[in-house]
């Protein structure tokens, strides 16, 4: 059985974060930086301790960090910053505040 939050850990210590992302994703410019602080972000939340994770709280506002440094060097850059933010806050919220069943 494969571990894969340990995969993913060898994989960033090698420096071969490449190789843990969809390369359908990779297609976009100036992508790899934002998907490499998401997947930081990811293994703070499958930390072994459960007290070394991250609160919800915490993990959106890491999140939050990540979109708008990412919005601010896309508009730098000439992109849609604000339909690139609204996509990116619609997302949070919906991790952020689970549907009740």
């Amino acid at each position: 059985m494969l571990d894969l939050p340990k995969w993913v850990q060898s994989m960033v210590r090698e420096e071969w974060t490449a190789e843990v992302f969809d390369v359908e994703l990779m297609k976009y410019q100036n992508i790899e930086e934002e998907m490499v602080q998401m997947l930081q972000i990811g293994m703070a939340c499958v930390a072994q301790l459960p007290d070394s994770r991250p609160t919800m709280d915490e993990v959106v506002k890491m999140i939050e960090e990540v979109s708008t440094f990412s919005d601010e060097k896309k508009f730098s850059q000439g992109g849609d910053a604000e339909a690139i933010s609204k996509r990116g806050k619609e997302s949070i919220s919906e991790v952020a505040e689970p549907t009740v069943v």
